[in-house]
């Protein structure tokens, strides 16, 4: 059996591959221009900064050297943990705020420091409840002069 080697095309599973990447690149610039950020710069900031202090404390508490540097990244992981809010809950509410133009309910990104955060109270629901079942309508009336009206009108009509 001779299988014949084709040369000078493109494998199909590279032009998936290459077009996979392409659409994903421009999702992230729509998704930039809209919304001005990509949301995992967040997440890593956050995640690189616990990263840090744990891996400072698993060497501290191994007698693990550390040098300066990291010291100082610990250090100023540190202070910018200690300035942020405790997490809301529905005693201490909310805050609502103006960023870059947009309204913001975060109980984080609002600061003091900006003029127009506003405390917002939260309120605790039930979620979802299934609907209340009607009253019953009585159909006829208790009405004495109803009843003898209605009588009255059988009467001429037999």
């Amino acid at each position: 059996m001779n299988k014949f080697l084709q040369r000078g095309t493109v494998s199909p599973l590279a032009i998936a591959a290459l077009m996979m990447l392409l659409t994903l690149l421009g999702l992230a610039f729509l998704y930039s221009i809209r919304y001005g950020h990509f949301p995992l710069q967040d997440v890593w900031s956050r995640w690189g900064k616990s990263a840090t202090i744990i891996t400072h404390e698993l060497k501290k508490a191994s007698g693990v050297q550390t040098d300066v540097r990291q010291m100082e990244q610990v250090g100023s992981a540190v202070q910018a943990d200690a300035g942020m809010r405790q997490a809301a809950t529905v005693d201490s509410g909310i805050r609502r705020c103006s960023i870059h133009g947009k309204m913001v309910y975060s109980d984080i990104d609002c600061v003091d420091s900006n003029p127009s955060t506003r405390a917002v109270k939260l309120y605790d629901n039930k979620g979802f409840e299934a609907p209340k079942i009607p009253v019953p309508v009585k159909v006829g009336n208790d009405d004495p002069d109803v009843d003898l009206r209605m009588k009255m009108i059988d009467k001429m009509v037999k």
